[in-house]
């Protein structure tokens, strides 16, 4: 069982917590670690595979939390092309 990082008690911004996210967001993938480290988890792809399961289950469940709070103002600067990957997998943020 991989072994759990504990979440950082820095505050950030609304922006620099964002930028953290952007990439995930766009693409699905955390190419930089940046939204990995702020939430405290790893992106299931490092996972040992019989962790894969449950890392993918916490890893969208982190993800799904930060659209839902991030999400309009990250459609508000998307200038990428196409539909974003937490668009296509969430929806429309609340």
């Amino acid at each position: 069982m991989p072994v759990k990082r504990r979440a950082t008690k820095r505050r950030l911004s609304p922006e620099a917590e964002l930028d953290a996210w952007r990439s995930v967001f766009e693409s699905g993938h955390d190419f930089f670690g940046d939204a990995s480290a702020l939430a405290g988890i790893v992106e299931p792809v490092w996972l040992d595979p019989a962790d894969r399961a449950e890392g993918e289950r916490v890893w969208r469940e982190a993800a799904q939390q930060a659209w839902r709070r991030l999400g309009a103002a990250f459609l508000a600067t998307y200038a990428g092309e196409g539909e974003p990957w937490a668009l296509q997998v969430f929806g429309r943020p609340e």
